[in-house]
């Protein structure tokens, strides 16, 4: 967490495969001003920021009816640091039409969608994000178990006789199972080493994890020159990437499904 010490502001960064993301979500009254200084001063703590919040900010850009104050003043700072509003003309509200609630970040407007969720006790909806280009990948520690079944065997093999001399005198056959089958356990355990393994599991198969490379590269390319052939192949790749994404997750969705039927 970044503490700030302003109310109505909470920010956080977050690490994801070496990269660094700046998340903050902001509410600001329709009766103070924008917190323009705040903002400004988290876009410097990472590479990657986006913010979520309540602005109380109307501008016509974004799908409001009118423009206030407060929406002419965001409107420019977004501007001046070369954002993006990802959530224009989404009726937010269920007191208006307006769009209150945005979502604003330095990515690739391809790269996140955003969809309206269903009231839910509140008098705005829910908005669920989308980040396409942010690839997540989940750190697992497995045990893996490793017996050593000669020893075990030859374990046995030395105490066997013994056991047939114990198992004499004892006529319940099924305490001698019992017994026997305790036996074998513990001595399993005995011969078994555990060892930690660290996996990293990918989200995403390896041939949307390359296409994802070459996007980036196209980014980066773009970011360099500015020529509007670059511009139109990494459009071109966005639309390509987030078609093969959607793809996949039906194609998961689907072999799951039919796992439960």
């Amino acid at each position: 967490p970044i503490n700030l010490n302003q109310p109505n502001i909470a920010a956080a960064i977050i690490t994801l495969n070496d990269s660094t993301y700046t998340i903050t979500s902001i509410y600001s009254p329709s009766n103070t001003p924008l917190p323009l200084k705040t903002m400004s001063l988290l876009l410097t703590y990472s590479n990657y920021t986006i913010l979520l919040g309540d602005f109380n900010a109307n501008h016509i850009d974004w799908g409001c009816s009118t423009t206030n104050p407060k929406g002419a003043q965001l409107l420019k700072w977004i501007n001046d640091n070369n954002l993006i509003i990802h959530n224009t003309n989404m009726s937010t509200s269920l007191r208006s039409s307006n769009t209150i609630d945005l979502i604003i970040s330095n990515q690739q407007r391809d790269s996140i969608d955003c969809t309206l969720l269903s009231y839910t006790c509140s008098d705005h909806f829910s908005i669920f994000i989308e980040f396409s280009n942010i690839l997540f990948q989940c750190k697992y520690e497995i045990s893996i178990p490793k017996t050593y079944w000669n020893v075990f065997q030859a374990v046995l093999n030395t105490i066997h006789e013994h056991i047939d001399e114990l198992y004499t005198n004892i006529h319940d056959e099924f305490s001698i199972f019992l017994q026997f089958q305790n036996l074998l356990h513990a001595l399993k355990s005995r011969v078994t080493v555990w060892s930690i393994q660290n996996q990293l599991q990918s989200t995403l198969p390896p041939f949307i994890r390359i296409l994802l490379k070459y996007k980036h590269y196209l980014q980066n390319r773009y970011r360099k020159t500015k020529l509007e052939n670059e511009r139109l192949d990494l459009r071109l790749w966005s639309k390509i990437n987030k078609q093969e994404i959607l793809n996949y997750k039906a194609r998961q969705w689907t072999s799951f499904l039919s796992k439960l039927a």
